[in-house]
């Protein structure tokens, strides 16, 4: 009814329904605060999201991306900085509220922070590439939009399986832009050249590559391992990940997963008792293979 009413205009009477709600839940108070934060009143939605906390409700992804949008809508930096710092503090996150995090940075110039909170969005769609091209092309970055473009290019061929075209994209940057690529660029190409099964040019490629891995250059090889079968390949890029990110769980089932799939259960159990020897907890998206 609250979501009904805001969107046909009415938002005062989403108001009067919601302040006669006898039990208001963390949902209800989204819709409220998404229904200012849509009808253009800033103040109210802002008021409205300091109250659900003072109430002691949930703040779930729903209120936070509604409070960043109108943070965004009204160039609010330092307030969106702080919405950041009680995100980061363990409330809810995800890619919604990435791209509302880094929609905010954009609009209020914060492009550093944009480009900081680019990279944390771990399911990038093409609003998150778009904003970050945007962000930098309006405020003069235009070599660093332009990177991001050739970045998006590569992401693409590699969920497409489009090996040949995306080694074209990545070679044309310097050739054709003088864009030199960055780490970035890199582990798309990894994961391009992964997910077809290359692993040998996969392995080629880290090693020739002008920059130490990271965890994503790693965490592409660990995945393409496991698609292709390659138990040892995942072996070694997993231990590369568990030195940089000890509390990775993801990357421990994965691996798990992996040896249970090829049968060898001592090594599976020899992986839960790392989990728990390390104290790793094991998020509600990350399942064991259970055969």
């Amino acid at each position: 009814m609250i979501t009904g009413y805001a969107r046909s205009g009415e938002i005062a009477h989403a108001r009067d329904f919601f302040d006669r709600m006898p039990g208001r839940n963390p949902v209800s108070w989204a819709a409220m605060i998404a229904g200012y934060a849509q009808s253009g009143y800033s103040e109210e939605a802002l008021r409205l999201f300091v109250d659900m906390k003072r109430d002691g409700e949930r703040l779930n992804r729903s209120s936070f991306a509604s409070a960043l949008s109108t943070c965004a809508h009204i160039a609010a930096l330092e307030l969106g900085m702080q919405l950041h710092g009680q995100l980061e503090a363990g409330y809810e996150s995800g890619s919604f509220v990435g791209n509302a995090l880094l929609l905010m940075y954009c609009k209020c110039g914060g492009i550093e922070e944009a480009c900081s909170a680019f990279e944390e969005i771990m399911e990038k769609d093409i609003f998150s590439w778009n904003t970050m091209i945007s962000g930098y092309a309006i405020h003069g970055f235009d070599k660093e939009a332009l990177k991001i473009l050739e970045s998006m290019k590569a992401a693409a061929c590699s969920h497409a399986g489009l090996v040949d075209r995306g080694m074209e994209y990545f070679y044309s940057m310097n050739q054709d832009y003088g864009i030199t690529a960055n780490l970035q660029h890199y582990n798309c190409m990894v994961d391009l050249l992964g997910r077809a099964g290359r692993l040998d040019e996969t392995q080629k490629l880290i090693r020739n590559m002008p920059f130490e891995p990271d965890a994503a250059t790693w965490g592409a090889l660990l995945g393409a391992s496991r698609i292709h079968g390659n138990t040892k390949l995942a072996e070694m890029a997993a231990e590369m990940i568990f030195e940089m990110e000890t509390e990775n769980a993801g990357r421990y089932v994965l691996l798990s997963n992996l040896y249970a799939v090829s049968g060898r259960w001592a090594d599976v159990s020899k992986v839960r008792l790392k989990i728990r020897d390390t104290g790793v907890e094991i998020a509600p998206g990350c399942s064991w293979l259970e055969v």
